[in-house]
């Protein structure tokens, strides 16, 4: 009878002891993790907000690749200043989220593309669109970097599609310049109010018959937008 009680006392405790460590890799931190968390694996690591709607006055930048080379650590708080995820630079892979179950503009580690909309900094700190609500993240020289939208998509690849045609000129009348955007992507050299003046990029998929296309696209309407971004040719 005692060695029945024995045994089950080294259940429950093995029981305990599992749970314990369960409750441990809680994805919210009350105090600042330590670098060599495990990572969760994911089958993706896409995650994007609804690309058609500015949520914000403009973007974040995350620059992994200087966060990488400083061996630095971001990290996003909640209203209540605890920690709810981090980007950091691990041995084995590039910077990323610990915990990579998220809603971003765009989040493409293996690029060092980590994008988030964004407010620009106020009390050294932005106010970042995380997981479809809005969290903190402080203010770190050369690795956060906010651009209002009017610059960010000067610095992003276009996409467009018939309903959507390049233009002559800034005007919904002006003249159709081209039709074929298909497999096509543009960068913008200047923009104006909603439109943005772009050129098919040779460099990248090319141009459509090899003739480099000019013109003005809207962008924009209101806190929509009106063509697709990309940020890796």
């Amino acid at each position: 009878m005692r060695k029945n009680e024995i045994y089950f006392l080294i259940l429950i405790c093995i029981f305990s002891c599992n749970n314990n460590q369960r409750n441990n890799n809680k994805v919210y931190l009350k105090e600042k993790p330590e670098s060599d968390i495990a990572i969760p694996h994911l089958e993706t690591r896409e995650s994007k907000v609804p690309e058609n709607t500015m949520n914000c006055d403009g973007v974040l930048w995350i620059k992994t690749d200087v966060l990488e080379k400083e061996r630095d650590t971001v990290y996003i708080y909640d209203k209540n200043n605890n920690i709810a995820n981090y980007i950091f630079p691990s041995e084995t892979d590039n910077p990323h989220f610990y915990n990579e179950d998220i809603h971003i503009r765009s989040y493409y580690p293996d690029y060092y593309i980590i994008i988030m909309d964004s407010y620009n900094r106020e009390n050294n700190k932005y106010k970042v669109l995380y997981n479809n609500e809005y969290y903190f993240i402080p203010h770190k020289n050369g690795i956060t970097k906010y651009e209002p939208w009017e610059s960010h998509i000067l610095n992003c690849w276009i996409t467009t599609d018939q309903d959507n045609p390049i233009r002559e000129d800034s005007m919904l009348n002006s003249k159709i310049i081209s039709r074929d955007y298909t497999n096509y992507s543009f960068k913008g050299l200047e923009v104006k109010g909603d439109w943005i003046f772009v050129k098919c990029d040779l460099e990248c998929e090319g141009c459509p018959n090899n003739e480099v296309i000019k013109g003005w696209l809207k962008w924009k309407e209101e806190d929509s937008l009106l063509v697709n971004l990309y940020y890796n040719c």
